[in-house]
């Protein structure tokens, strides 16, 4: 009985933690490739790289959304320089770009609240900077030149926090991957262990205490991957 436990935490342990794909993991705790449904793991492959495509495609999109908002708002201030009318700037300012703010240039054409359709733009497209336009729309309507300097000053805010986040993004890796090595370094601990004649599996087999501990251990590393990930998606989901 003891013997199973042990050797159904280990199982857990490589399946949870071995990076590669579900056949390779099966593999790896003694399951012979025939008994792997092939279309069982090319359905499973099918659906995490479609959830990758996804996450991928979603984070591209987010960033061209972005992009082109940083575009608009900077040819946006330009125009009101050169001494055009608000309304008409921000349309010159966003032809061409593509469909980055459809409401407010609808409100321009129309002679609708721009500042309501600023901020339906920010929360349809996520981009909070059509948020801070139209908190700057609001100060400075009745002054082109003064709304023209706030805007410069949103844009440059808006380019130093697309750095930050930026850097943000590539140091979430760094943490991820500590965390999968720490997981997966107990193991070959055990297995220079068993080199040096210490015996680590015999003690953790033999006894209701190794159990014990094997079962923490495991629990403890795929507890510390998962939290690990959860933390780094909430800080991607804040950017």
């Amino acid at each position: 009985m003891k013997a199973m436990v042990a050797a159904g935490c280990l199982a857990a342990a490589v399946l949870l933690l071995l990076p590669g794909p579900p056949r390779r993991r099966w593999r790896a705790v003694g399951v012979r490739a025939a008994a792997w449904d092939p279309q069982a793991g090319a359905a499973w492959r099918d659906a995490r790289l479609l959830a990758l495509r996804r996450r991928l495609t979603a984070r591209r999109s987010a960033l061209r959304r972005r992009e082109r908002a940083l575009e608009v708002c900077d040819a946006f201030a330009a125009e009101l320089r050169a001494g055009r009318a608000v309304r008409d700037a921000l349309v010159r300012a966003a032809t061409g770009v593509g469909d980055c703010c459809p409401a407010a240039l609808s409100a321009c054409r129309l002679g609708g609240d721009v500042v309501v359709a600023l901020r339906e733009d920010a929360a349809r497209s996520g981009v909070g900077l059509w948020g801070s336009l139209a908190a700057c729309w609001v100060v400075g309507e009745g002054s082109g030149a003064g709304l023209a300097a706030a805007v410069d000053r949103l844009v440059a805010a808006a380019r130093s926090d697309e750095e930050v986040r930026r850097e943000v993004v590539a140091a979430l890796a760094a943490p991820r991957a500590t965390a999968q090595v720490l997981a997966v370094l107990p193991v070959f601990g055990m297995v220079l262990g068993t080199a040096l004649g210490a015996q680590p599996v015999a003690w953790l087999t033999g006894s209701v205490l190794g159990l014990a501990v094997l079962a923490a251990g495991v629990a403890a590393a795929v507890a510390g991957v998962l939290w690990t990930g959860r933390i780094a998606r909430a800080v991607e989901r804040r950017l």
